[in-house]
């Protein structure tokens, strides 16, 4: 059977708040609201209405809904089935401020002993608002181990879990960091910001020390789920503090299949949302830019949903008819499934990233058609980096040169305006 993408490789298109179903509100399940507070369990087997153990660690999102007060959030006592809980990457207490309107993810260890069937764990939580009674609440968390193979299965994920940390280590995420330190501080990646955003050159400055403080802590964290992301970044308003609790989560049993390239565009493509999240990199809001061509010919008239006739028209780009192929599958499953990935800034922003980072380009060095086409066309299973940026050139009815114009500019501050093959 041929395989034309990889469900591991295709899975990487899903990795932030805007298509991870781990905070999809419909695989939530509520654990107690009142009008200034909310806490939701998130990662649970609904089908079971519990966590299913074996589990290294499960979530919960503590939400303050007060509009203007901060609440002081503690864990006061938990039944035995929790070992122990970690807050955000800076907490080191059971008791946490909550800013109004914001929220913040509590991971919980479990207890490997218990033993089968269903039982219950019970959370006691305290919150407070300034100036009022301390709210106590008692919260029923269900649980669920069915079968004998615990130990098997603790073991698996220990190996799962130890070789993720190896091959997701700290030399990696220096290599991303670096990456990205080498692109933010170029000189025509500051041009670019500054016409883009109107802003002086002091301003400029300001922001671009602020990108790279926050470049120098972010830690990574090691997780393991059933969830189908490699890997995602907390959501903004799922964050207790507005400081650098910034971690890239990496979900070992997905991430573990990468190949060296994939692990490290991972970790580029994360960190560009979380850069994002700080200030964005780009003026634009959605693919309403796309609408502006500058040549005639584009692909508006090629059916979103047609393959011969979208992989016809990818062979007059230039693309063999292998590439056109996959091109074309990836495209059309991204349509279907996860359009979000396609037509969203932040996700153009961190594609763009990830393709120049595996063509190797310097901050002065652009993307041009041969490079695409000649990389595609010589490899038997184009790199899903790639496939994706080409599915995100076609989703935006661009032709191939006035999207690599536009990415370009983007990249670099410094649109072509001489050489149609020179975006």
């Amino acid at each position: 059977m041929e395989i034309i993408i990889t469900e591991n490789q295709y899975n990487r298109v899903v990795l932030n708040e805007q298509s991870d179903r781990y905070f999809s509100d419909s695989n939530k399940k509520k654990l107690y609201s009142d009008s200034n507070i909310e806490i939701n369990a998130y990662g649970m087997n609904l089908e079971k209405g519990a966590y299913i153990l074996p589990l290294t660690h499960g979530f919960i999102q503590v939400e303050n809904l007060n509009p203007s007060s901060q609440i002081i959030f503690k864990i006061e006592s938990s039944s035995p089935i929790f070992e122990s809980f970690g807050f955000d990457s800076k907490q080191k207490k059971h008791s946490v401020p909550i800013p109004p309107n914001t929220g913040g993810e509590i991971k919980m260890y479990f207890n490997q002993s218990i033993g089968e069937g269903r039982f219950t764990g019970n959370l006691t939580i305290v919150y407070v608002i300034p100036g009022k009674t301390p709210v106590l609440k008692s919260i029923n968390i269900p649980f669920f181990r069915e079968g004998t193979v615990k130990g098997d299965e603790i073991k698996k994920q220990n190996e799962i879990y130890y070789y993720c940390k190896s091959k997701y280590n700290s030399n990696l995420l220096k290599s991303a960091v670096d990456w990205w330190r080498k692109w933010l501080n170029n000189p025509s990646t500051k041009d670019r910001f500054a016409k883009s955003f109107k802003y002086d050159k002091s301003t400029v400055e300001k922001h671009f020390l602020e990108y790279n403080n926050i470049l120098s802590q972010i830690p990574m964290e090691h997780v393991i789920s059933d969830k189908v992301s490699g890997g995602y970044v907390r959501p903004k308003r799922f964050r207790f503090t507005g400081g650098y609790d910034l971690p890239i989560f990496v979900n070992c049993r997905v991430a573990n299949d990468y190949d060296e390239n994939e692990a490290s565009s991972l970790l580029i493509h994360e960190i560009q949302h979380i850069l994002n999240d700080y200030h964005k990199f780009h003026s634009y809001e959605d693919q309403s830019y796309s609408n502006n061509n500058s040549s005639g010919d584009n692909t508006s008239s090629t059916p979103k949903t047609n393959d011969q006739a979208l992989k016809k028209f990818l062979m007059t780009q230039g693309f063999n008819d292998n590439s056109s192929n996959k091109i074309t599958k990836t495209y059309l499953r991204m349509i279907e499934n996860d359009e979000i990935h396609l037509k969203h800034p932040n996700e153009v922003m961190s594609t763009l990233s990830e393709v120049r980072n595996y063509l190797k380009l310097k901050p002065d060095q652009k993307i041009t058609k041969e490079m695409l086409i000649n990389t595609v066309n010589g490899q038997e299973y184009p790199n899903s980096d790639i496939k994706f940026f080409l599915s995100q050139w076609l989703y935006s009815k661009k032709t191939l040169s006035d999207f690599l114009n536009f990415s370009n500019s983007i990249a670099m501050g410094k649109p072509n305006t001489t050489d149609r093959n020179l975006a």
